[in-house]
């Protein structure tokens, strides 16, 4: 039988708390998050989904968009996007969760007609 001797630490700035296994994973954590912060690219852990994202989209996004396109953005969101994609969180939304959705629309599983792209 193997015992767990690993450690976890935290180390607390602000709000936010960096967890590892030893100090060195944590400062590299904490170093990653300062850098992103500094490069404009850092995202505060949220719990939007891809749906909750794509419903505000719908209300809040669509000032410029025709009434009948933005109808066709509505069915196919609710029809395909949201049943798929639609619990995962936007921070856990990955190039290849996007790709095999893709893919499956092209190919017109679970007895759906397929999707083409538009060309």
């Amino acid at each position: 039988m193997l015992l767990d001797t690993s450690i976890k630490l935290r180390y607390i700035k602000g709000s936010r708390y960096v967890y590892g296994k030893t100090e060195k994973e944590v400062r590299e954590k904490l170093k990653e998050i300062e850098r992103n912060i500094d490069d404009g690219i850092y995202c505060e852990p949220s719990n939007m989904t891809v749906k909750l994202w794509l419903e505000i989209w719908l209300a809040e996004y669509n000032n410029d968009i025709k009434k009948s396109t933005l109808e066709s953005y509505r069915t196919n969101i609710n029809k395909h996007i949201i049943p798929s994609l639609g619990t995962i969180k936007l921070q856990k939304l990955r190039p290849d969760s996007v790709q095999k959705f893709y893919n499956s629309l092209h190919a017109g599983e679970e007895h759906q007609k397929a999707l083409s792209a538009r060309k």
